[in-house]
């Protein structure tokens, strides 16, 4: 029995409703994440990771589901210089990660382009920028280590030895889970010292000059 919309209408069953748009929460805990990806939670999918927001594509974006907001994850977990590591929660800025080592003498492996950009957006999109021999490949590939939670609310963790499990992560754009933690390359800084605040002016033809000779 099949029935006519147009009786529902008059009857006051029916009624059309506009989408109120996606729930957004900002977690401070991984905790927040594994329960609002729990399949009993009351919070809708599909869910949106979303860092700094500054991706070119709508993959941040819904009309409907849930927008997890990870700029609250945003601490410096462990900074290794002896192993040449850094662990960070998916929230923290570029800039503020590359500050931070930059005061240790160290500096992030990779390219990047925006400092504003989170770590975790990085490292789940294309992130690229100006770089120079081993350094030019994507920063997603300076990833030694992740734990994500997965769509099904339960926690992993993927090291460096699980190589194409590794690989499938990265660059992910959300689809796998939310990235929860990252363990990330890093190295002692390349730069060169700078006490003046002088511009230097340099000659191409002599300065060809003085690498031929």
């Amino acid at each position: 029995m099949s029935a006519n919309p147009i009786h529902l209408r008059r009857s006051s069953r029916f009624r059309l409703h506009r989408l109120s748009g996606p729930a957004i929460i900002k977690p401070v805990s991984s905790r927040v994440i594994r329960d609002a990806l729990n399949p009993d939670s009351r919070f809708l999918p599909p869910f949106r990771p979303m860092g700094a927001n500054s991706s070119a594509t709508d993959c941040t974006s819904s009309s409907a589901g849930t927008v997890i907001d990870l700029t609250g994850l945003d601490q410096i977990k462990n900074i290794d210089a002896y192993g040449d590591t850094v662990t960070v929660q998916p929230g923290v800025r570029i800039g503020d990660l590359a500050r931070e080592l930059a005061a240790q003498g160290l500096e992030l492996g990779g390219s990047h382009d925006l400092m504003s950009r989170t770590v975790g957006g990085a490292v789940a999109g294309a992130c690229i920028g100006p770089a120079f021999g081993d350094d030019g490949a994507f920063f997603a590939s300076q990833v030694k280590s992740i734990r994500v939670i997965t769509p099904n609310g339960k926690p992993i963790e993927i090291r460096q030895s699980q190589h194409n499990l590794l690989n499938a992560y990265r660059m992910s754009f959300g689809m796998l889970g939310v990235i929860d933690e990252i363990t990330l390359k890093s190295g002692r800084s390349n730069h060169l010292p700078s006490h003046t605040g002088a511009v230097v002016s340099i000659s191409l033809p002599a300065l060809r000059k003085n690498l031929e000779t």
